[in-house]
């Protein structure tokens, strides 16, 4: 991967069209979520990647900055919804996180120094179960209150037993693009 190959908005506008469409492995489509009647992507973006997004500018092409500035004029708020709380923004229905957990890009086994993979989802990419508290067959949840000092004080302890795990179906991950680009420290 060469430095001409940082993150854009190109590479989201290929995810997408790849997101609807089936490859020639046979993959099925990915779905995308339902947020309030429109459907949407979710992307998570390592920051160097979010900084290329943000600083590049070529002839002919629109920037991050001018998109969002029109979302913002046509009257969206930034934060607004629990979707887009803490996001760095929309494009073309993907809802842009940035998370320094973003994994390097790896040739065979081995870690590529200046590359991250980014991660395009949709529908079904993960999948989440809760354990139960053992006192109640219906009870997701523990919750203990306690009073102290002769009840001026309460406490309160809340318990769940809960897993979160990448989907994968036939040996296949499911509901998920990676995004391979070139991501150099600023």
């Amino acid at each position: 991967m060469s430095t001409v190959d940082t993150f854009t908005i190109t590479t989201l506008d290929r995810a997408v069209a790849k997101a609807k469409t089936l490859n020639d492995s046979g993959q099925p489509i990915i779905r995308p979520i339902r947020y309030k009647g429109q459907d949407k992507y979710v992307a998570f973006l390592h920051p160097y990647q979010v900084y290329s997004l943000r600083t590049t500018a070529t002839a002919n092409t629109v920037t991050w900055w001018e998109i969002n500035r029109s979302a913002l004029s046509g009257g969206r708020e930034e934060g607004a919804d629990n979707i887009y709380r803490g996001s760095v923004g929309e494009y073309n229905n993907v809802i842009i996180h940035e998370s320094a957990r973003v994994p390097l890009c790896c040739a065979t086994t081995t870690p590529v120094a200046n590359t991250r993979r980014a991660i395009f989802c949709g529908a079904q990419s993960a999948i989440m179960a809760t354990g139960r508290d053992s006192d109640s067959p219906d009870a997701k949840m523990s919750l203990k209150t306690e009073e102290f000092d002769y009840g001026n004080q309460v406490g309160v302890s809340a318990g769940l037993i809960w897993g979160l795990k990448k989907a994968i179906f036939n040996s296949n991950d499911f509901g998920v693009i990676t995004m391979h680009s070139y991501a150099a420290a600023p």
